[in-house]
């Protein structure tokens, strides 16, 4: 075990909160804070990958815990201190984290050989927290959702957890799958890029055509803390470099395996960027959102992919699973292309994926079996596409760099068509209403 002294502090509401509007959709546990909580988080998973890290010295988890009985075992089997937090009005937040940034900066100055902050939550609050962590010479690591997790939260971090990277390395497929989580959910060519970037740089400082390969991972590690290879389904470090083997080879030297970038790998990487940035100047904040791990479709228009995806609920109802609503969604798809303009084979994922990421599904358990449908919230088509061109406002707005937004370009991004300014219009001022 490191040799470790660590701290740990639940939001326990926030990792709480997230998983309920993933299993059962936006906004839900705003609208059920007040009635009793069914039991998502998985507590034991955490706490193992935190054991790993060290001692645990410190053990605090905040919550207005009233509707929280059903955790009373886990939360007492790993003996936490449990910080009683009300709800302040009926629509108030209970002020975790600002009892938190209180509870850290007192614990790490009264506690010296505390070298480890450990926080589980996702809110763009703790990043002072971590600032001041940081300058005291402490690491902190997070854990959070990855759907709800601010990226600024995540960079501010020594090294990020999700949530569901965690469920991937104690193998609970069952939890994954109630999530909704699948292997491609992440893009595995930020991860090769990432790689090749880390291998570059080690191989640059050494002035040696290679990297040793232990220190890849923590190189990539800091270039993006949020790193897990059990991101892209795989155990180890060493499968992940496996599943990149037409990037990098791997020879045994004489105290660590050396790793090179190969020649084809770095042609493919170069040619990757060079198509990346002879895209349409139109569409500019497809890179932003690329950067959040949300992919477009490119052979279907948005609208044509909405209405196609409601096409095959209403026509279907509820589905066993998301296999099963891709290949409908392929077959609806394909039938009115032509061979000139066949559907990109990654399309339907992606296009799930935006529904995901939009809160468009829920999660229904028939006669034993569980199965997908729209969320009811979803009634028509209109509403459906509504609500993913909302989702990709909110990850642009909140994630790009410049303060001017380019009309235009979001009209042509979401509806092919740079006139139609009005519509998006629309969509800002209710992102600035929400």
């Amino acid at each position: 075990m490191p040799d470790n002294e660590v701290a740990v502090y639940w939001d326990f509401e926030n990792i709480h909160a997230s998983l309920c509007d993933l299993v059962h959709g936006q906004g839900w546990y705003r609208r059920n804070a007040r009635e009793k909580q069914e039991n998502l988080v998985k507590i034991n998973v955490i706490v193992e990958f935190i054991t790993g890290l060290g001692r645990i010295n410190i053990h605090k988890a905040y919550a207005n815990w009233t509707n929280y009985h059903c955790y009373n075992k886990e939360l007492q089997q790993h003996a936490m201190d449990l910080v009683q937090l009300f709800h302040r009005g009926p629509h108030s937040k209970n002020g975790a984290d600002i009892r938190m940034a209180i509870d850290v900066i007192e614990d790490i100055s009264l506690n010296p050989h505390i070298n480890v902050v450990v926080i589980i939550g996702g809110d763009s609050d703790y990043i002072s927290i971590a600032q001041k962590v940081r300058q005291k010479g402490k690491s902190i690591i997070g854990i959070g959702v990855r759907e709800t997790t601010n990226q600024y939260w995540m960079k501010a971090c020594n090294e990020f957890k999700y949530y569901s990277s965690l469920l991937v390395k104690t193998s609970a497929t069952a939890d994954l799958e109630q999530l909704g989580y699948e292997e491609e959910d992440l893009d595995f060519d930020e991860a090769r890029e990432l790689l090749r970037k880390a291998v570059s740089l080690l191989s640059s400082d050494s002035g040696e055509k290679f990297a040793l390969k232990g220190a890849i991972k923590p190189m990539m590690m800091r270039l993006d803390p949020s790193f897990d290879e059990s991101n892209y389904g795989v155990s180890s470090f060493n499968k992940f470099l496996q599943k990149c083997s037409d990037m990098v080879r791997v020879q045994p030297g004489e105290f660590d395996h050396h790793v090179f970038l190969v020649e084809a790998g770095r042609d493919k990487e170069r040619k990757a960027a060079a198509a990346a940035a002879a895209a349409s100047p139109g569409r500019p904040y497809e890179s932003v959102l690329k950067k959040q791990q949300v992919r477009l479709p490119h052979s279907v228009s948005l609208r044509e992919a909405t209405d196609a995806a409601w096409n095959v609920f209403k026509e279907s109802g509820a589905l066993p699973s998301f296999d099963a609503f891709r290949a409908r969604l392929q077959t609806a798809l394909s039938a009115a292309r032509s061979k000139s303009n066949p559907l990109a084979e990654a399309d339907p994922g992606k296009i799930k994926q935006l529904m995901y990421k939009s809160f468009a599904f829920s999660f229904r358990m028939e006669n034993g079996q569980r199965g997908i449908a729209l969320s009811p919230a979803v009634d028509s088509a209109d509403t459906l596409f509504e609500r993913v061109l909302f989702m990709l406002t909110r990850r642009i707005l909140d994630n790009m760099e410049e303060d001017e937004v380019d009309t235009a370009a979001l009209a042509e991004l979401f509806y092919e068509d740079r006139s139609r300014i009005d519509e998006v219009n629309r969509i800002l001022q209710q992102y600035q209403n929400h």
